[in-house]
């Protein structure tokens, strides 16, 4: 959520198109401090997740700063194993960085920039099979066996939390020392090295 609001802060035109796609829910989260506990009604899980620019933000913000940036080890069976086309022997521990994955050229084009517009699909081809791909080298939460059992609650509960947000405040920057240099913790759970972003919120009701 820290990297998703300072990257929203930073970009008041991506903030002010999020707004107008939320505000197009059956049911947007707009904050009515008067209503009755049963006038108040959360998205529909599934229209929530159906939002294009929703969706592409947070895959990105994923992507940039993955909340898991160490390495993900294995080991190698006792008679060793082929990877890549490398023999590697038995007993030894490899891995892998969701932040390495997801700076790949030949796949995330401009890899170390933030852009959401990535993710959106004009439904032809060349855009399908081009997310198709960039999904398949998605790594925030890993993969197989051993994937987070909590990435679809943690995914929801990140799509409601800036959809909530987002709906009723504009956001711009106080303080980013330390987070605007790009760099996480050296840690298996990688927050910005600054730890600290103070964001001012206004009503988007003081706006219009």
């Amino acid at each position: 959520m820290t990297y998703l609001k300072w990257e929203l802060s930073r970009n008041p035109g991506l903030q002010s198109a999020l707004r107008k796609e939320l505000l197009n829910l059956s049911s947007p989260l707009v904050y009515t401090p008067n209503a009755s506990q049963g006038e108040r009604r959360l998205p529909d899980p599934k229209e929530l997740d159906s939002l294009p620019l929703l969706n592409a933000v947070l895959k990105e913000v994923l992507r940039v700063y993955p909340p898991t940036p160490a390495l993900l080890d294995r080991v190698t069976p006792p008679g060793g194993a082929v990877i890549e086309g490398y023999a590697i022997p038995g007993g030894i521990r490899v891995g892998t960085s969701a932040k390495v994955m997801h700076l790949n050229e030949e796949v995330f084009s401009d890899a170390g920039s933030f852009v959401p517009e990535r993710w959106l699909s004009d439904g032809k081809e060349e855009s399908v099979n081009r997310i198709k791909e960039m999904n398949r080298w998605f790594w925030a939460f890993g993969s197989g066996g051993r994937m987070c059992i909590g990435n679809h609650f943690a995914t929801h509960m990140l799509k409601s939390i800036t959809a909530a947000i987002y709906t009723n405040y504009e956001t711009t920057i106080v303080d980013d020392e330390g987070i605007e240099l790009f760099e996480q913790e050296d840690a298996f759970v990688g927050e910005p090295v600054g730890r600290k972003l103070v964001l001012k919120f206004r009503s988007v009701n003081d706006i219009n």
